[in-house]
């Protein structure tokens, strides 16, 4: 099964989950006061991705998963792979955090979130959302026979997301993120052969120069005209007549990174974070923050060491959550993310 795989495909996640880290790093420091130019530039230059490393997570799963399996074999696989994860990472966070501050206390263990992760779909809004819209998009490729009445349908899911995420104050199970970025498991469903075949050296230069300057063109417009960054992370910034420039983003965006990935092919680092970027997304955050209140005092400054330490603190967490995702992925713990 692992030969399967299309390396650069791995290559793609593996940028894609060091993006989702990168940006979390200072929004954490900020939750511990912690501020230092390192942080600075990183939430400067995360900018240059945020309008579309998410969708791109969706338009790379819709490439890559299979939609045509009935539909019980398709729900059952998807909760077994994602929302059982969703919830054991969640908890192991808890566990830990209860081992680092030394409780004893059995009833710390057992208060993991079991209800408010039945009330609002957990924490990680992510995996959550990926869930619901693969389930939704199943529907529409198999109950609707036209591709044409799949694309119609879609866009008015995506204007229904956005209409409910700017109109309502509650979002239950994460759905107005699922809504808004269902679409681009369509559309990952439907270029994926593109990447695929033909090779690279094969394509002409105009499919290879045109989108990626898409993107380029559209980022330096934004910052030229100061327009705000539609954006779909944990937090949504975007109104309906935003959509297009969302899209335009998104998919130029993602088809420059596929190129670059399908360019560099293979690459055992970045495909081992590819592999893992599960695992990675859960337990970043949660390391962080226990790496950021130890440092505190150290991280709060502009110095060469302030800098050093904050790089080899990313760089520490990052190994971390491949050191608990090879443990995770053994034989004997496997079914704690879904592998059973």
């Amino acid at each position: 099964m692992q030969s399967n795989r299309i390396h650069y495909f791995d290559v793609a996640k593996g940028f894609l989950i060091l993006m989702v880290v990168l940006q979390h790093m200072p929004q954490v420091a900020d939750l511990y006061s912690i501020h230092n130019n390192t942080f600075e530039i990183i939430r400067i230059s995360s900018q240059s991705w945020t309008g579309y490393y998410m969708p791109a997570f969706f338009i790379i799963t819709g490439i890559c998963s299979n939609f045509t399996h009935p539909f019980k074999v398709f729900f059952f696989k998807n909760l077994k792979t994602l929302m059982i994860p969703c919830f054991t990472l969640m908890a192991l966070c808890v566990w830990i955090g209860n081992i680092l501050k030394g409780s004893l206390d059995i009833v710390d263990y057992l208060s993991v979130g079991f209800t408010s992760f039945f009330k609002s779909g957990g924490v990680y809004w992510f995996i959550t959302a990926l869930f619901i819209a693969k389930i939704l998009y199943w529907f529409i490729k198999n109950k609707v026979s036209s591709r044409l009445y799949c694309y119609i349908i879609m866009g008015i899911i995506m204007l229904l997301g956005c209409l409910c995420n700017n109109l309502l104050a509650f979002e239950p199970w994460h759905l107005w993120h699922a809504l808004i970025l269902s679409p681009f498991l369509l559309l990952g469903d439907d270029i994926g052969t593109q990447f695929k075949n033909p090779p690279l050296h094969q394509w002409k230069l105009y499919w290879i120069i045109g989108p990626s300057l898409v993107y380029i063109i559209l980022m330096i417009l934004l910052y030229v005209v100061d327009i705000k960054l539609p954006a779909v992370t944990q937090r949504i910034v975007l109104n309906w007549v935003e959509i297009p420039l969302l899209l335009l983003l998104a998919l130029s965006g993602s088809y420059y990174l596929m190129l670059v990935s399908k360019w560099i092919n293979s690459c055992k680092c970045l495909e081992f974070l590819g592999r893992h970027t599960l695992v990675i997304y859960c337990l970043h955050v949660f390391f962080a923050q226990c790496m950021f209140m130890q440092f505190q005092i150290s991280l709060n400054s502009n110095s060469y060491l302030s800098t050093l330490l904050t790089v080899g603190l990313i760089i520490l967490n990052v190994i971390l959550c491949c050191i608990f995702s090879v443990v995770l992925n053994t034989k004997y713990l496997n079914f704690l993310i879904g592998k059973f």
